[in-house]
Parts: C-alpha cells; sequence; structure tokens
C-alpha cells in the first residue's frame, strides 16, 4: 500500500461497501515519512484512493489506530500522530482528528488539537486511540458525536459533521505512555477511559480507568492503577475489562467502577481485550522496554459464566459475574 521506507500497518482494517480502509503510519517516527489513510478494493486488493495527512515536504501524521466508520454519513475518522520535523505552515494534519469521505478520500473536516502554532507540532501528545462514536442528548436533542483521547491527557467529543469541540475533559496529565494512548470503550452513556499518570520518565508510573458522561464529559468515576493503563479498555455485559502493564487483567462494573473480578496473567499488555459471546481474548505479550513491564508471549482466553440477564447501568443494585 505504501512504498516509503519504514511504512508500517500498526492496526486492524476496517472494511464496508467493498472496500478496505487502513491506517498507514511509520515503525518509529521516522522523519521525513508521511501518513496516512488507504482504501482497497476488497475484491482485488487494489488501492482505489491514498490521502496523506501532510502534503509533501513535510512529515508526520502517522495513522495508528484502527479508523471508525460512520456509514449513514459516508465518513472514515481517524486520528493522527504529532510531526517529526518543526516545519513551518502549511505543515498539514498531524496531531488532528480528521474526517475522510469514505468514496473519494478527500478530507471533509480536521480538528487540530493542541499544541499548534506557527511550525508543526512535534511533541508526542498526539492521537494514538481510536476514535469513539456515539449519540447522546444534548439540551432535548440528539447529537452524533465523535469521541478521543489525546496522549495529552485530554478527552476530546467533536460533533460528527464539523469537527466542532462540543466537550472536552482532562483525564490525566502527558508524558510517556499517555495520558491516553489506548483506545476507550463506550457503553450505556458512559465513555471508560484507560489513562497513564507518568509526568515525569525518571518518575513513578501509575495510571487509572475512569468513566465520562457521554453526554457532558462530566467525570462518574475513577479506578487508580499502580502502574501505567496504556491499552485499551473493552466493554461487554456492562463489565470494563483492561488488562494492564502490571499483568493483570481487571473487570469492572460499568455503572460505578466497582471491582468485580481480576487475573494476574503472568505478563504485560499492551494490546487490546476482544469480547465475542461469553469468551474474552486477550494477549499478554509485551517486549521489556522498561523496568515495571512484565514481559511474554501468550494469548489467553476467559469464559463469562452466568452473564446478567439485566443491565446494572439500568438496575444499579444488579452484580454482573465475571
Amino acid at each position: 500500500m505504501d512504498r516509503q521506507p519504514a511504512a508500517s500497518i500498526w492496526s486492524s482494517p476496517v472494511p464496508w461497501n467493498g472496500r478496505v480502509y487502513v491506517g498507514v503510519a511509520s515503525v518509529a517516527k521516522e522523519v521525513g515519512f508521511r501518513g496516512s489513510l488507504v482504501a482497497l478494493d476488497a475484491a482485488t486488493g487494489k488501492v482505489l484512493w491514498q490521502t496523506f495527512m501532510v502534503p509533501a515536504g513535510r512529515d508526520g501524521a502517522g495513522v495508528f489506530a484502527v479508523p471508525a466508520l460512520d456509514p449513514g454519513r459516508g465518513l472514515v475518522y481517524v486520528g493522527t500522530q504529532n510531526a517529526y520535523s518543526a516545519h513551518p505552515a502549511p505543515y498539514g494534519h498531524a496531531t488532528s482528528v480528521v474526517a475522510v469521505d469514505a468514496a473519494s478520500g478527500r478530507i471533509r473536516w480536521v480538528f487540530p488539537a493542541p499544541p499548534i502554532g506557527a511550525t508543526a507540532p512535534t511533541a508526542d501528545v498526539a492521537f494514538s486511540a481510536s476514535p469513539n462514536l456515539f449519540s447522546v442528548r444534548i439540551d432535548g436533542r440528539t447529537r452524533d458525536l465523535v469521541g478521543e483521547g489525546q496522549k495529552g491527557g485530554t478527552y476530546w467529543a467533536l460533533d460528527r459533521d464539523t469537527g466542532a469541540v462540543v466537550w472536552q475533559t482532562r483525564v490525566a496529565p502527558a508524558g510517556p505512555l499517555g495520558g491516553m494512548e489506548g483506545t476507550s470503550g463506550v457503553a450505556a452513556g458512559r465513555i471508560v477511559v484507560p489513562a497513564t499518570n507518568w509526568p515525569n520518565p525518571s518518575g513513578p508510573a501509575a495510571g487509572l480507568v475512569a468513566a465520562l458522561e457521554a453526554a457532558s464529559g462530566r467525570l462518574l468515576w475513577r479506578q487508580p492503577r499502580t502502574a501505567p493503563v496504556a491499552s485499551p479498555t473493552a466493554l461487554g455485559y456492562d463489565i470494563v475489562f483492561q488488562g494492564g502493564i502490571d499483568g493483570v487483567l481487571r473487570a469492572y462494573a460499568v455503572a460505578d467502577g466497582r471491582a468485580l473480578w481480576q487475573a494476574d496473567l503472568g505478563a504485560s499488555v499492551s494490546g487490546g481485550i476482544a469480547v465475542a459471546g461469553d469468551t474474552v481474548v486477550l494477549g499478554a505479550a509485551t517486549p521489556a522496554f522498561a523496568p515495571f513491564v512484565r514481559p511474554g508471549n501468550s494469548v489467553v482466553a476467559f469464559a463469562l459464566t452466568g452473564a446478567p440477564a439485566a443491565s446494572p447501568v439500568a438496575s444499579p443494585g444488579a452484580s454482573p459475574p465475571a
């Protein structure tokens, strides 16, 4: 799809309507590399269009995470990484949320997140998470939003048609592995966010899992952790699953954040979690890039037993088993 040196695919593809949408980024933010979103013909693999996030002569804006597709609008939403060189404007769409026309690849709108200025933003506080698509009621009317957590520590909720900011919530400070590097989950009017609190590389590293009200960004609950929380959350049966750098898979109630269950996997988790039917699958496989990492190379599956018949969000007294 891309013949630039160091071109890599970090995320899963998204198939829709005879096409496959794939984000392209570099291996390790190599200077000169330009990130892009590519559409392939699902039957033949032919490249139908490639939309670069920065113009020729500029660099950065890798698309690391899974694109979010809105079939009704025919739009694909992606977040981009930072620039790799401090080029003067126009420097393109680094550190941005970008809405792309699914048919043509034309960019419909761009939300440039802070920091923005006269030169391209090179600070590592951009978007590595996938966007979330959700609908909420605000002032008596339904609003369709796209939300995404920024590595700078802010979760942004934007209007899906215009990219205008509807609300924003500061969740954690910027720093290594975050604020928010992993993708958040959305269910029952809540956004469950994984975040890292590690502002100083030479200092202690901690994290948290927090729930925000989807309509306002208001903090509903938070669960502190003693290690970075860099990997995504997954939601199923009104349970939040999150696998940590500490090597522990935890389950919380979506309604109030109550700790329901945990299992020591023996190795750190840095990727996502799949919930399908009554099965939860994840990888306990992370290289030893820091002293607090527990290295490993396993894939682990758990079975949900006695999945709750009623939502604890609708019935706060319910206690969903995991």
